[in-house]
């Protein structure tokens, strides 16, 4: 990822909207058996805001 896409996506994770806020304060911890989520994957011009991954 270059430098300008990880700013990007850095600007993205500080200015969230309230309901990013609140969806990431309920999927924010780890569980066991639940897919872990990241946030800002790149994907092409676009980022993927929440991308499950195998948990």
């Amino acid at each position: 990822m270059d430098e300008d896409t990880c700013e990007f996506a850095r600007h993205l994770r500080q200015n969230m909207s309230l309901p990013e806020m609140l969806i990431w304060s309920r999927i924010r911890g780890r569980h066991e058996g639940v897919p872990r989520f990241t946030r800002n994957h790149p994907n092409g011009p676009y980022f993927a805001m929440k991308n499950a991954m195998p948990g």
